[in-house]
Parts: C-alpha cells; structure tokens; sequence
C-alpha cells in the first residue's frame, strides 16, 4: 500500500476511451508513475481540479519518441480564454518554453500546473539528479515578470526523489511535458 501526499494527473482520450496519465509523490519518499488502472483509492479523497472547454488531451503514437502521448485537440470553442493546454517536445528547455508561450499569449501572470520527463534535473540549490530520463511533478509553478519559476519533485530511475526549484536554461524535455498554464 502506498499513500499519495501529492500527485499530478491529466485526464483524457486513448483509443477512445477514457485514459489517466498521473505523476505522484508519495509519503515514503517515493514518487513516480501511478498506473490508474491497477491502482485502487482505499479512502476517499479529495482533490482539486480544473475541467476546460475548447481543448482536450488525446493520446496518439508519436514518430520522434516512439510513445504514445497525449497532445491537446480542439473541442470546440473555449467559453473564456484563461487557460492554455500544453505539451512540451524533447529537448525544449521547461522553463524558457513556458516563459516564451505565456509571452506570445500575452499572459504577464500565469500559475502553472503539469507533469512530464527531464534530461536530468537542474536545480537552483538542491542536489540535482543525474539521470538520463527524470519523471517530474510540478509542485508550485508560475509565469511572473517575464520569468517561468517551478518548483518541482523529479525522481530518477535510481529512486531517488529530489525536490526544490527548477534553473533557468538547463531542464530540457526528455519525452514529453503536460502542462496547463492559468492566467491569473
């Protein structure tokens, strides 16, 4: 048994049917993939979420990766403009990629939400991790004065479980980033 402190998930589409992607840190200093469909709540919980118009996340084969990844999907019109759906490709920089999409949509403020895979992770204090593939959570995150700043837990495939605030330039994309930026 497992008990989850904090997780990450994004809901959408695979072949059609409903499909979890979920990222999650646990109490005994673990973290990682929660596969949803082994994964049974023993309590129950609750949770904070936020439901869009206009986009969803569908899950398609991928050339560059050879992944199945979720991307977003028009579902037709938005009711408002607050929010954007986000997937990252390889070897983007997280932060300087976030920074640059709230730019070109012209939102000075932004909390930022989401999962996804690092090259390594890069931290401005805390130990980083040496791993070629990284799974990260973002704990806090946000776009402020032109600048993306996360906080995040990352976990490399030794288990070891980092936590602390992303460096600026040096957190590439290893496959992909889910990612959902709201406009505050």
């Amino acid at each position: 048994d497992t008990r989850i402190q904090q997780g990450g998930a994004h809901l959408g589409q695979r072949d059609g049917q409903p499909f979890v992607h979920c990222h999650a840190l646990w109490h005994d200093q673990g973290m990682g993939h929660v596969l949803c469909d082994e994964s049974v709540l023993a309590e129950d919980v609750t949770v904070q979420g936020w439901g869009l118009t206009g986009a969803g996340l569908v899950a398609q084969p991928d050339a560059e990766t050879q992944f199945t990844l979720f991307r977003p999907h028009a579902a037709g019109a938005p009711k408002q403009r607050t929010a954007l759906l986000i997937t990252l490709r390889p070897n983007q920089d997280i932060g300087s990629a976030l920074r640059d999409i709230a730019r070109d949509h012209q939102m000075a403020g932004a909390r930022v939400e989401g999962i996804g895979s690092l090259v390594g992770t890069v931290f401005e204090a805390a130990p980083g991790l040496d791993s070629y593939a990284t799974e990260l959570l973002i704990l806090d995150g946000g776009i402020r004065d032109g600048a993306c700043r996360l906080h995040v837990a990352s976990v490399g495939f030794d288990g070891s479980v980092q936590q602390g605030v992303l460096r600026a330039g040096r957190n590439a994309v290893c496959v992909t980033a889910e990612v959902l930026m709201i406009a505050n």
